[in-house]
């Protein structure tokens, strides 16, 4: 897509988070030399923890980072959070500046790293003005999902992931006792899908649970949905959410900061 608006790409992976470490590192000063930057831009976790390892000494460009999400402003953020938050405290030196999707995340990075306020902007998660008017209408979208007319249709509508502790909605599913009316669809893929679906067996939900896998366009089909969970460990401002609420589908969401609603 990059390529295709006449932009210059330098491409690179890793299976592992050491091994998008290593190659992106290398491909980052790379394309600096070659292309003499007059600022790099840090989309998520580890592109920041690459393009701030990644660039050292007095003449790396600028760099500017949105972190869109703090592991370690979980109730419960665990080693692996602790760690990130220890990381992000230590780069700090390198962030020329930090740009929050929220509020409630540029206080997070304030109280828990100890943020200078002149490092911190706030330019929030948003949707398009037209998104209403883009959606697709909920008898078409359910017809192509199976989903009869008159069931009710919970969504999930997040990566199978660590963060977005889709293993809560399958235990409140277990112990809620729904009537075969009520079908639930997650919609999103991730590392933790083959536990989940066994999960799933275990409880007895097989009847009820749909897995969507990923979903093209999945926010014009939000009006498909009669009720939307979102048991997130944190967010930075869940675009899953502003979705459902501009789609008038009514959200369970977890009590943090970032689903906090705002005036």
């Amino acid at each position: 897509v990059f390529r295709h608006l006449g932009c210059r790409t330098a491409p690179f992976g890793g299976l592992s988070l050491l091994g998008c470490l290593l190659r992106g590192g290398l491909a980052l000063r790379r394309a600096c030399r070659a292309w003499s930057p007059d600022v790099i831009h840090l989309h998520a976790g580890v592109a920041g923890l690459v393009g701030r390892l990644g660039q050292a000494g007095p003449m790396r460009p600028p760099l500017v980072y949105s972190p869109h999400a703090f592991s370690f402003a979980a109730a419960a953020p665990g080693i692996r959070g602790c760690a990130a938050r220890l990381v992000e405290r230590s780069l700090l030196g390198r962030t020329a500046a930090m740009v929050c999707v929220s509020g409630a995340e540029a206080q997070t990075a304030r109280d828990a790293l100890g943020c200078p306020a002149g490092l911190l902007s706030v330019v929030e998660n948003g949707l398009e003005d037209d998104f209403v008017q883009g959606l697709l209408a909920r008898a078409e979208v359910r017809a192509v999902w199976g989903v009869d007319p008159g069931d009710i249709l919970i969504g999930c509508p997040a990566r199978l992931v660590q963060q977005k502790a889709p293993e809560l909605t399958l235990r409140a599913l277990a112990v809620a006792g729904l009537p075969p009316t009520v079908r639930v669809a997650f919609c999103g893929s991730g590392p933790r899908e083959g536990a989940l679906r066994r999960e799933s067996a275990r409880l007895g939900l097989d009847a009820t649970v749909m897995w969507l896998g990923h979903v093209e366009d999945l926010p014009r089909r939000m009006a498909a949905f009669d009720l939307c969970v979102l048991p997130s460990r944190y967010e930075g401002l869940s675009y899953a959410l502003l979705e459902s609420l501009a789609a008038g589908v009514p959200v369970v969401a977890a009590h943090i900061p970032a689903n906090t609603p705002r005036p």
